[in-house]
C-alpha cells in the first residue's frame, strides 16, 4: 500500500479584502477548480474605498493612456458581471453632464437646455453641459459590488477562509531580507541580460531561481481572547497577492525597492433629495460665494440616495491611519462640500442628511497602477488605481489571476504597470 499523502490544493493567499483582493479571488475561482483561496483582511471587507467611493464607471475616459487598454476591458466585464454575479448591486447605465456654478458669468441659453433632464440642476448661475451618454458611462454600489465578488468565490467552493486580521511579517525562504532579496533579484536580472539568446522560457526560469520565495504570511489576530499570532505557510506552489490599497507602502518593509506611494484622502456623503432625481452622473465645478471653486461628484443611486464626494484635488496628502476604522470624515470639510453641492440644486440643498465619511485612493509617482511580480518568486502586487479601482477591478483581477496561473497575462499588457519600473527610473 502506498504511503503517499493526497496532494493538497494549490494555495493562494491574498492580502486585503477589497475591491482588487475580492476581484482577484473570484477571477482565479472561475478559472482554476484546484485552488485554495485564504483571503486576509484586517477591518472587514470593503471597509475602505472599496466601500465607501462613487462607483462610477466610464468606457474612454482613460483613452490614449497607458491604462486604455485596462480601462476598456474592465467597462466591458462590468456589463457582462452584472448579468452574472448572484446578488444585485445596483449597476446600470447613466448619463454624465458637467455642471457650472459661476456668479462672475450667466450661463447660455444653450448650455442650460442642452441635457434633456438636467433642469434638477436649478441652482443659481449654474450651467449644464452633456459629458457623456448612457452608452459609454455607468454606475454601481462599490461596497455591495465587492461583496457580491465574494460570495461569488464562496459559490465556486474556492474560498478557503477569510482571515479577519493585520499583516504582521512576510516570511522568506532563509530568512532573506528585503536588501537581500533586492540583491538577489540584480543579481539574477543581469544572469538574465548576459544570457539574451536564451529561450524566453528558460531566461524567465533563471530570473526567478534568483528570488527568494515567500513561504509564509503572519498575521497578528485581536479578538476576544486577545491578540494572538497566526502563521500561514506557504508551500511549493502557493502564491501571495498583496491588494493593499492605500496601505502599500507596508510593502517596503519587505521589499526595499517598492515604490513610496501617496494616498489621497476624499470626502464623501449620502443624502435623500428633497425631490427623485434622475439617473444622471455629475462632475460639478461650484464657484461659491467667497469665490473659492469646488470639485466635486454627485451620483444620485437607484435606491434613491443620492451620494456627493469632493474631487480627490482637495484635502490632499492627509497621514494615513494604520487602521481603516479610525478614517474619519472632516466636518469642516463635509460642511464645504454638502453647501457646495447645493449650491447646484434646489433638490439636493433641501435633502436629508444621511451619513458623511471619507476615503483613502492609492496612488504611485507616475499615476498609474502597479501589478505584477515583486522581487520573489510568489509574490505579486495590485495596487495603486487612484480614482479608478472599481472601474478597472475586473481587467486587473483578470490579468493578475492569468499571471499567476499561467505565468503572463495574455489579456492586458501588463509592462506599463510593472513594479519593476520605479527601479529602472532610479538607475
Amino acid at each position: 500500500m502506498s504511503d503517499s499523502q493526497p496532494k493538497q490544493p494549490r494555495q493562494v493567499v491574498i492580502v486585503g479584502g477589497g475591491v482588487m483582493g475580492c476581484m482577484i479571488a473570484y477571477q482565479l475561482a472561475l478559472r482554476e477548480k484546484d485552488l485554495s483561496i485564504t483571503l486576509i483582511e484586517r477591518c472587514a471587507v470593503a471597509c475602505a474605498s472599496s466601500g465607501r467611493a462613487g462607483g462610477f464607471l466610464a468606457r474612454d475616459w482613460c483613452d490614449s493612456l497607458p491604462t486604455e487598454q485596462l480601462t476598456r476591458l474592465s467597462y466591458q466585464m462590468h456589463a457582462e458581471l452584472a448579468a452574472v454575479l448572484p446578488c444585485s448591486y445596483d449597476y446600470r447605465p447613466v448619463t454624465t453632464v458637467e455642471a457650472n456654478r459661476d456668479p462672475r458669468h450667466s450661463p447660455s441659453a444653450s448650455s442650460s437646455s442642452s441635457s434633456s433632464s438636467a433642469g434638477w440642476l436649478d441652482g443659481e448661475h449654474v450651467s449644464v453641459d452633456p459629458k457623456a451618454d448612457s452608452s459609454t458611462t455607468a454606475q454601481l454600489h462599490p461596497y455591495k459590488f465587492t461583496h457580491a465578488l465574494l460570495e461569488a468565490t464562496r459559490r465556486l467552493e474556492a474560498l478557503r477562509e477569510l482571515v479577519h486580521g493585520t499583516l504582521h511579517e512576510v516570511v522568506f525562504s532563509g530568512s532573506a531580507s528585503a536588501s537581500a532579496s533586492a540583491s538577489a533579484s540584480a543579481s539574477a536580472s543581469a544572469s538574465a541580460s548576459a544570457s539574451a539568446s536564451a529561450s524566453a522560457s528558460a531566461s524567465a526560469s533563471s530570473a526567478l531561481d534568483g528570488l527568494p520565495a515567500v513561504t509564509a504570511i503572519q498575521v497578528m489576530i485581536d479578538d476576544s481572547s486577545g491578540e494572538q499570532l497566526r502563521e500561514i505557510p506557504l508551500h511549493e506552489d502557493d502564491e501571495v497577492v498583496f491588494a493593499l490599497g492605500p496601505w502599500s507602502d507596508q510593502l517596503r518593509r519587505w521589499f526595499s525597492t517598492f515604490p513610496a506611494g501617496a494616498p489621497y484622502k476624499c470626502q464623501s456623503y449620502r443624502m435623500q433629495p428633497a425631490m427623485p432625481v434622475p439617473a444622471e452622473a455629475v462632475f460639478g465645478y461650484v464657484r461659491d460665494e467667497a469665490d473659492e471653486l469646488h470639485i466635486l461628484e454627485v451620483y444620485p443611486r437607484p435606491d434613491g440616495e443620492v451620494y456627493a464626494c469632493a474631487g480627490m484635488h482637495q484635502d490632499a496628502q492627509v497621514p494615513l491611519p494604520d487602521d481603516p476604522a479610525e478614517i474619519a470624515a472632516d466636518l469642516d470639510k463635509l460642511a464645504e462640500l454638502q453647501h457646495a453641492v447645493g449650491l447646484l440644486s434646489s433638490r439636493l440643498r433641501g435633502g436629508h442628511f444621511v451619513a458623511g465619511t471619507s476615503c483613502y485612493l492609492p496612488t504611485s509617482a507616475d499615476q498609474l497602477p502597479i501589478i505584477g511580480r515583486l522581487r520573489a518568486r510568489n509574490a505579486y502586487v495590485c495596487t495603486g488605481h487612484s480614482c479608478w479601482g472599481i472601474l478597472q477591478s475586473p481587467a486587473s483581477g483578470l490579468a493578475v489571476a492569468e499571471l499567476l496561473l499561467n505565468g503572463k497575462s495574455t489579456t492586458v499588457d501588463l509592462s506599463p504597470f510593472d513594479p519593476e519600473r520605479f527601479c529602472s527610473a532610479d538607475k
